[in-house]
């Protein structure tokens, strides 16, 4: 054999000078049995492979095995690896003294810079590489190269570019990559311990079920990520930005989301217990199902989110918490605003019933908080979601009742329409509750409505019947009524009472003393109602005032219990 020539079966070679006797001893170990050198042979170190398949991997190669996750693919022809069933082995060279290639040494400050440029030239493997004490002041790029199951440990990588990687299952410990670049990268089931990534951007990156501990993510950004599932353990992310992020099932315990940003991002499901999320901002984020218990949410945004059966135990929120645009007259959730949010709602549920739903949580909430002025908008707010419910029974009752007549279905049309009826009644009655006491919350809206009633019945009486004094007689009305005639035919003639504009305001104002005493039912006696007018008007005014008293003893006591 010359050369690199090789016969079948036999012993292929890549020879370099080392010495003979080790030489020999290489080839006595591959092929079983005493080798002789030839004539003119040099001493040389071989790094081999015996061709048949029974052969062992050479001690010159690398050797590392790797048992791969059965959901990864693995090639039969990838470049540096020799793939097995269940197992699969770097047959890269030999580094130095180390026993490994000089990915999978385990030394500390390996220079690879030089490998990792020729390594990014193509898409390669080198899963269960290790990062020891690796230091660079250059940033390096990772780019369309697989490092599962790769360790990073005591390492400083900042500014490094990891584009088109895999790094599923790896783990970083100790490790910074503050301003690290992030770029349609897969990090599932990847852990991170007392890791830096300040600064760092994630954009197209799969990060599901990777857990963080300890670990530093301020001001990062994330874009268009897919973390679901990911546990965030006494991680910061203060001032981090979040972009489309979908969070669903991640965990964030004890963690600071203080004035972070999320913008349609996804946090169903994520449990979220005692996070510091100050300043934070929501908008436009799905909460649904998310657990805040023991969350501190003062100063935080959550206008336009989704916050169906969110848990908000023991959660702490002030006056600059926003839930709502300022700029409206009544606090109004999504739901409620864009009904077509139903997409997102479990099925059977309505916009409308989950805005309800909204409005009696952060009613609660905000009483837990001593927000007593904001609970009773969001009281209110709540009773006109219901009120808005019942109309909207009320005309799908009318629509059946439409279709039954109309098919001639009497049992139909009769159910149709007590249905009908009782939305309407139920309708009608927060209607008045909304006018009257703006749903039991305002004792402004019961003066005003005391007042308008007073003042309307006292320019009424005199124009009705009138009324009569008890002392003197004298009766208080403005005109009459009598039967005239016209050329021989009868009519209504009018009479009027009162002489001169000062009769004609004393009787108004003697006329609105009268409303008073009656709508408060004092009833001194004094006066009383002539006409069957006026008595009538009497019996509603004094029932009226009865329910307004009641009502305001009602309120006022609801407000002092708040």
């Amino acid at each position: 054999m010359k050369g690199d020539e090789m016969e079948p079966g036999g012993v292929g070679c890549h020879l370099r000078p080392r010495g003979l006797p080790e030489t020999i001893r290489h080839l006595t170990a591959l092929v079983g049995r005493e080798v002789s050198p030839p004539r003119g042979f040099l001493p040389m170190m071989v790094i081999c492979r015996h061709m048949s398949e029974d052969a062992e991997m050479s001690d010159e190669r690398c050797g590392f095995e790797l048992s791969p996750d059965p959901r990864d693919t693995w090639e039969d022809d990838v470049d540096g690896w020799d793939v097995a069933d269940d197992v699969v082995r770097c047959c890269r060279e030999m580094w130095r003294e180390t026993g490994r290639c000089v990915w999978h040494a385990e030394v500390e400050g390996k220079p690879i810079e030089n490998s990792l440029e020729a390594l990014s030239e193509k898409s390669t493997r080198v899963d269960g590489a290790y990062f020891i004490g690796v230091e660079s002041d250059e940033p390096l790029s990772f780019q369309n190269i697989s490092l599962n199951y790769a360790e990073f440990q005591d390492t400083s990588l900042n500014r490094a570019e990891f584009q088109n990687t895999s790094l599923n299952r790896a783990e970083f410990q100790n490790t910074s990559l503050n301003r690290a670049e992030f770029q349609n990268t897969s990090l599932n089931r990847a852990e991170f311990q007392n890791t830096s990534l300040n600064r760092a951007e994630f954009q197209d990156t799969f990060l599901i079920g990777a857990k963080f501990q300890d670990t530093l993510l301020n001001r990062a950004e994330f874009q268009d990520t897919f973390p679901a599932g990911a546990q965030f353990h006494d991680t910061s992310f203060v001032e981090a930005e979040f972009q489309d992020t979908l969070f669903v099932g991640a965990e964030f315990h004890d963690t600071s989301l203080k004035r972070a940003e999320f913008h349609n991002s996804d946090l169903s499901s994520a449990d979220c217990t005692d996070v510091d999320a100050r300043g934070a901002d929501f908008t436009h984020t799905s909460l649904h199902d998310t657990l805040l218990t023991r969350a501190d949410c003062r100063g935080a945004t959550f206008t336009s989110a989704l916050l169906y059966e969110t848990v908000l135990a023991d959660t702490q929120i002030n006056s600059q918490t926003t839930f709502y645009d300022p700029n409206l007259p009544r606090p109004k959730c999504v739901y409620e605003e864009t009904p077509e949010t139903s997409e997102d709602l479990p099925e059977n549920t309505t916009p409308l019933e989950a805005a309800e739903w909204v409005y009696r949580r952060l009613e609660k909430l905000h009483d837990e908080n001593a927000l007593s002025e904001e609970a009773r908008e969001f009281h209110i707010s709540k009773e006109e979601a219901r009120r808005k419910q019942q109309s909207k029974k009320r005309d799908d009752a009318y629509e059946e009742l439409c279709e039954d007549i109309n098919e001639r279905d009497v049992d139909g049309a009769r159910d149709s329409l007590t249905t009908a009826l009782w939305w309407e009644a139920r309708h009608f009655v927060s209607w008045l509750q909304w006018h009257l006491t703006r749903h039991g919350e305002s004792i402004k809206q019961i003066f005003v409505s005391a007042a308008a009633l007073i003042v309307a019945c006292g320019l009424l009486y005199p124009f009705v019947g009138g009324f009569e004094s008890n002392s003197n007689g004298t009766t208080y009305r403005i005109w009459d009524f009598s039967l005239g005639s016209f050329r021989g035919i009868p009519v209504p003639q009018i009479n009027l009472l009162v002489e001169g504009p000062f009769e004609f305001l004393g009787t108004l104002l003697q006329s609105i003393y009268f409303s008073v005493i009656t709508f408060t039912t004092i009833g001194y006696g004094d006066l009383y109602p002539t006409g069957v007018g006026s008595k009538i008007l009497v019996g509603f005014e004094s029932l009226s005032g009865a329910i307004l008293i009641a009502l305001f003893v009602f309120v006022l006591g609801r407000r002092v219990a708040r």
